[in-house]
């Protein structure tokens, strides 16, 4: 008796987390990680979105992107780029891969960063259901912090590789390619 109890007690306890499980496996297709990117005042950042159903033709596929719930960033329909709905302040400020799309990736370039576009961009695609959420976190460059003396060089400037200082006017430049080793002057006024 005791141990026909004992297995009914097992089965039992056992139920609930085969329940557990089958529903985690269905849910797990569902669950969206969440994608942080980082970018700068002036700058900018390229929103990741792809699809992992490889059974859909990329003419069939609608892409909309939205930021904090519901502004409208960009739409892709069916291939093709729109922006008939889009938030004023995206105007011309996004760019696109369209070569991309015949792979699913629906990724877009957002330019000239500001405060306001900080906050959760959401990538919905359908008609495979799917979304990934982008975090964008946007900082201020301070340029006093990379031009201060370090006692580890002599007390000369703390400049980091892109970075340069035009000895003429003691302004700091940014620079977009870090290979020169030459200083960069601005033009004279």
């Amino acid at each position: 008796m005791r141990t026909f109890g004992l297995l009914q007690n097992v089965q039992m306890a056992s139920a609930p987390l085969c329940c557990f499980l089958c529903i985690f496996v269905v849910l797990i297709d569902k669950v969206c990680l969440q994608v942080t990117v980082e970018g700068v005042i002036g700058g900018s950042v390229v929103l990741p979105c792809s699809s992992a159903k490889h059974d859909l033709k990329p003419e069939g596929i609608n892409v909309h992107w939205r930021q904090n719930d519901g502004i409208h960033v960009y739409d892709i329909t069916e291939r093709k780029d729109s922006v008939a709905n889009q938030h004023q302040r995206y105007k011309n400020r996004i760019e696109t891969f369209p070569e991309e799309y015949v792979r699913r990736n629906f990724s877009i370039k957002l330019t000239g960063l500001t405060h306001t576009d900080a906050g959760k961009y959401i990538c919905f695609i359908t008609p495979s259901n799917e979304q990934e959420t982008v975090l964008l976190i946007i900082k201020v460059l301070d340029l006093h912090q990379y031009y201060r003396p370090s006692q580890s060089d002599g007390g000369q400037p703390a400049i980091p590789t892109g970075i340069q200082k035009d000895q003429g006017h003691g302004h700091l430049i940014l620079c977009g390619r870090t290979s020169t080793s030459s200083l960069l002057r601005e033009p004279p006024p």
